[in-house]
């Protein structure tokens, strides 16, 4: 088994044919995926193809090209999107925090662990 740990498959290409594009990833052994948003909305997309697909993940998060224009209350709403997650998934607890960048320089993130003492 191969999992993809980092795709978009919010993207119109492969939201437009996802059912396709997951298809052909199982020909060729990948069959669970980590859908990594970039910002909210994305975030937002990722989760309900969670919810519709059992072997795609959900993770939220903030790209650093994207902190500019994150909502204020983002720390707030990514929390939602964990818990909602986790209740989804049941049996299959999973919670992803994604693209924080913590290596990179000049950037805007916030620590998960001020999301997880909430």
């Amino acid at each position: 088994m191969l999992i993809d740990t980092h795709c978009h498959l919010f993207y119109d290409d492969l939201k437009n044919d996802l059912l396709g594009v997951l298809d052909r990833a199982h020909d060729l052994g990948v069959n669970r995926f980590i859908c990594v948003a970039t910002n909210m909305e994305d975030a937002r997309e990722c989760l309900l193809m969670g919810e519709s697909h059992e072997n795609i993940f959900a993770s939220a998060g903030v790209h650093p090209h994207d902190a500019k224009d994150a909502p204020e209350d983002f720390v707030d709403q990514i929390y939602n999107i964990i818990i909602r997650v986790t209740i989804v998934k049941n049996d299959r607890f999973f919670q992803i925090l994604g693209n924080t960048h913590l290596g990179s320089k000049n950037i805007f993130w916030i620590s998960g662990s001020e999301i997880f003492l909430k």
